[in-house]
């Protein structure tokens, strides 16, 4: 068991004071039916008035099979958009494939990379979809064991070199377009995920 320090209320987040309406439609393993997700869709946007939606998060993402002009998941989306809803979604995780070309000067391997791989629906243009990106050089973080806390706690440098947009490089395992079947390129942005903490 390994825990970040510090007490609750230590870090926090870009929004600290947004509320949150959660809708689960897949399982603990992350899979679940595309039917399950349009549905949740359709249910934010019937009480968006009702619990003042204005953003609608999806972290999940389907194989692309056709266009989105077709494509239900991305149509649900778009009945979202158009009832006043940003949707953001995310690229997807299918950056790279198994093989390997290189190795990184730690011996971490480095593979293919793969174009073509986000998933539906941040597939849709009306979307904002979000890719990942990481800093090649960052420090490996440290842990030890805290006997207060009973646990493995990561040492955080308490003065950090500033990070420059120069210092990020896209995340291997981020998808990559242009899109599948329409061709658009995606993602629209990308944005730090890997060991991130709050302010």
């Amino acid at each position: 068991k390994e825990a970040y320090p510090g007490n609750y209320g230590d870090f926090i987040g870009i929004a600290p004071n947004a509320n949150l309406i959660v809708l689960k439609a897949l399982n603990y393993q992350g899979v679940g039916n595309i039917s399950n997700v349009i549905k949740a869709i359709d249910y934010a946007i019937s009480v968006k008035g009702t619990y003042k939606i204005r953003v609608m998060n999806l972290s999940l993402g389907a194989p692309v099979l056709q266009s989105y002009k077709t494509d239900p998941l991305c149509q649900a989306v778009e009945r979202a958009v158009k009832a006043g809803i940003v949707v953001v979604c995310s690229a997807g995780n299918y950056g790279h494939n198994n093989v390997i070309v290189g190795y990184e000067p730690s011996g971490k391997p480095i593979y293919q990379t793969v174009f073509g791989g986000i998933t539906s629906p941040g597939n849709d243009p009306l979307v904002i979809t979000v890719g990942a990106t990481k800093n090649p050089q960052e420090s490996i973080l440290k842990w030890h064991y805290d006997p207060t806390m009973g646990t493995n706690v990561v040492d955080i440098d308490a003065n950090p070199r500033p990070l420059r947009r120069t210092d990020l490089e896209i995340s291997g395992f981020s998808s990559r377009g242009p899109t599948l079947v329409d061709g658009l390129i995606k993602p629209d942005l990308v944005a730090p995920c890997i060991k991130v903490f709050g302010a």
